[in-house]
């Protein structure tokens, strides 16, 4: 099966200081429903017009796009190193022993969560991020869950090189929801670095290029 590719260009126009609109233009994107979100906000969809997708009234800030066609999900996720004043380091794929070093320790953690996995680990020298899923099935004493109900959460792990071995610095939740069950089960999730972290300013215009997977891979599998 061919990969399906689409290129899209990102623009946002200036209405006040406080909102934008934005459109994703794509070409040879199958049928689906594109949304963006910002922190855990819900979901905001974008409204189809041909090959573009709409938003309107978008607070400038950080978002990431999700998008959903069949059993497939692709949501953009914030992988991007910022150093204290806020400047961004590129970030690619760890060496083998470093990611092997990361998910080992990452296997002798525990958590509540039923499913638990680590998808995704890029990084620049001696730091790291790692991106966490977690998934509730079932309803714990520290978790009530309405029947039929799934809790999600992606959590990034930060990590640093340091005497030797890769050490963990901090975490954070980057995605938090109760979803249908449905929504969860037999769904291929694919994250995707250069749809999330887009630091959408006034009068901005971002250009993304991205291709649809044919086959799973590294950061797509099957729950």
């Amino acid at each position: 099966m061919r990969p399906v590719i689409a290129a899209f260009v990102l623009m946002a126009t200036a209405i006040t200081a406080r909102a934008e609109n934005m459109t994703l233009q794509s070409t040879g994107i199958p049928a689906a429903t594109v949304t963006a979100f910002s922190g855990n906000s819900d979901p905001i969809p974008a409204v189809r017009d041909g090959n573009a997708f709409q938003w309107h009234s978008l607070a400038p800030g950080i978002w990431n796009i999700e998008i959903l066609f069949g059993k497939t999900h692709i949501i953009g996720v914030d992988m991007k190193l910022r150093d204290l004043q806020g400047r961004v380091t590129e970030v690619a794929p760890l060496p083998d022993d470093a990611s092997a070093s990361i998910r080992d320790f990452f296997a002798h953690t525990e958590d509540f969560f039923t499913r638990r996995r680590m998808p995704l680990i890029l990084g620049s020298g001696n730091r790291a991020v790692a991106l966490v899923e977690n998934i509730q099935e079932a309803a714990t004493t520290s978790m009530q869950l309405p029947a039929g109900k799934t809790f999600f959460r992606l959590d990034l792990w930060d990590f640093e090189y340091s005497n030797g071995a890769w050490q963990k610095a901090k975490s954070r939740v980057f995605l938090r929801r109760v979803v249908d069950k449905g929504t969860i089960d037999g769904v291929t999730f694919v994250y995707a670095p250069t749809l999330g972290g887009l630091d959408i300013k006034p009068r901005a215009s971002v250009t993304l290029s991205y291709d649809f997977p044919a086959s799973p891979d590294a950061d797509k599998e099957k729950k």
